[in-house]
């Protein structure tokens, strides 16, 4: 049976945004993991426009097929398919990135398997790489009523122990992981782009 082609309209509104924010930390050529590229579609909007970058982009395995037909549609040299990385495993695929990039990924899983995230982020990253994490985040409680409404839906509808992160609580653990912060720069409709440094 044939698999239709996904599409996120939350991809289409926010992927301008962040690609400005990529082409001024992403400047350097080399190779980008993307963990939990969902549909595909922020891969080849990115590897398209950036294109002195190797963009990797990984998910768990359910998402793969629908990812590879953005993907192969595209049909960039610097695009290859999908790979399988689910990040609540202690094992992933060996692979070098200068840049791991991640969006909308952590709020997803429940709140014991950050530190596997970190630390797989940490250990996949060379020296000096850095990690782009984009997404909503608390800052002492909700920053929008947007915001709050995803957290209760996350908690009801995906994992009572999922939900946003207090930006606090992702300082502490990429810290604990070699990871420095460097800029945390506001984006549209209440998320923020978290920019850090394997140190």
């Amino acid at each position: 049976m044939a698999i239709e082609k996904p599409i996120s309209q939350a991809c289409v509104r926010n992927q301008g945004p962040i690609l400005e924010v990529l082409k001024n930390h992403m400047k350097t050529p080399g190779n980008v993991v993307e963990i939990g590229c969902g549909t595909g579609q922020h891969a080849v909007h990115f590897a398209r426009h950036l294109p002195h970058l190797y963009w990797q982009a990984t998910d768990q395995a359910s998402w793969l097929k629908g990812a590879n037909i953005w993907i192969e549609e595209a049909n960039l040299s610097n695009l290859p398919p999908a790979l399988c990385l689910d990040v609540t495993l202690s094992h992933w695929p060996v692979l070098d990135a200068d840049y791991v990039f991640s969006a909308n990924v952590l709020h997803y899983m429940p709140k014991a398997q950050g530190t596997g995230y970190f630390k797989g982020i940490s250990e996949m990253l060379v020296s000096c790489g850095s990690l782009i994490l984009y997404g909503p985040f608390n800052q002492q409680g909700y920053t929008s009523e947007g915001n709050a409404r995803l957290d209760s839906w996350l908690k009801t509808d995906i994992h009572r122990d999922a939900g946003l992160w207090e930006l606090s609580e992702v300082l502490e653990l990429t810290r604990e992981h070699g990871l420095a912060a460097e800029k945390d720069i506001a984006m549209p409709a209440n998320n923020n782009c978290l920019i850090f440094r394997k140190s």
